[in-house]
């Protein structure tokens, strides 16, 4: 299943911070009350200010496809235990890779589902159409489901993005993806600027029972007929790069999928850092999670649920890794 050919995608270069490169990525769609309802991407080209990197998204109200609330539950904050040892073994070594992961902003594994990079000086986004993005303002309330819409009907999406398409600008092109459709506004003004809206095609996913506001462990219901372990990762990874988690301070360290008779089970070790600031203290905490996706083969419902492996306390001050003593 090839997703996508367009290019989406590129890195800051900051010649401060050797090796490190973190996406300019990340923005989040606002409703009038500042809550998030949905992920767009944002990719440009950046200055050599690492902050600004950092800024997108902690300017946002740090939340994407849905926020900290809506998240598999089940965490004790109280089984909080500090080990150098990743999901993948013990050892130094092991705790090295979560804590580069984290810090050198290696946020995904070789082989993980990417954007290609955009032509140099493009600024660009991308997000998914939503019911909501169609409809009457007048006519959503707060108890209006917000949700993804997807067809198979290109005149249908064309349409539909045609409505939603409000000031991005003009249709400058238009493409069809096994898994979406895919529309490219751009003002006449600043051909720079190249927003993008993606449609997902029924037959493949359908997420329009998933509201993104609150979608607790269900993230849609895989359709297509030929299920097969590359399919799903690149479908999973696809999905995963639209939350807020594709954002500086988490790192995927590894992807994995497996075929039982029931279902498609993909793993990834999810590293995620909390900063010193937040928790009011000397040292970051890196958490190491376990997320496990389920797709089942008869239903094609995906859920996804998440167990808390190990923390590590550390620093990262003048270019330099350290874990913190007890």
């Amino acid at each position: 299943m090839n997703l996508t050919t367009t290019q989406t995608q590129d890195q800051c270069h900051d010649a401060d911070m050797p090796n490190i490169e973190p996406d300019c990525i990340a923005g989040v769609i606002h409703s009038g009350t500042g809550r998030c309802l949905g992920v767009v991407l944002l990719f440009k080209r950046c200055p050599s200010l690492y902050t600004l990197c950092l800024s997108i998204m902690l300017s946002s109200c740090g939340g994407g496809e849905s926020d900290s609330s809506s998240e598999p539950s089940g965490l004790d904050d109280s089984q909080h235990t500090t080990q150098q040892v990743s999901a993948g073994g013990t050892g130094e070594d092991n705790t090295r890779q979560v804590l580069e992961s984290i810090y050198y902003n290696r946020r995904t594994p070789s082989g993980f589902h990417s954007e290609i990079q955009p032509d140099p000086g493009v600024y660009q986004t991308i997000r998914h159409i939503k019911n909501t993005d169609i409809m009457d303002p007048a006519s959503i309330d707060t108890s209006t489901p917000h949700y993804e819409l997807c067809t198979n009907d290109f005149t249908e999406a064309l349409a539909w993005s045609t409505i939603a398409s409000a000031n991005l600008g003009e249709l400058v092109d238009n493409s069809d993806y096994i898994l979406y459709y895919q529309f490219t506004y751009s003002p006449l003004a600043t051909p720079e600027i190249s927003n993008i809206q993606r449609i997902y095609k029924c037959n493949i996913l359908d997420r329009s029972g998933i509201d993104i506001r609150n979608p607790g462990d269900t993230r849609g219901k895989y359709t297509e007929p030929n299920q097969n372990v590359a399919n799903i990762k690149l479908l999973i990874e696809y999905l995963w790069s639209f939350t807020e988690f594709n954002n500086y301070g988490n790192a995927i360290l590894n992807s994995t999928v497996t075929d039982t008779t029931e279902n498609f089970s993909l793993h990834m070790d999810h590293a995620r850092l909390t900063s010193a600031v937040e928790l009011n203290s000397t040292c970051d905490r890196i958490d190491l999670y376990r997320v496990s996706y389920q797709i089942d083969k008869i239903s094609g419902n995906i859920t996804v649920s998440e167990s808390r492996q190990l923390a590590i306390d550390s620093i990262f001050e003048n270019q330099e890794i350290r874990i913190c003593e007890d």
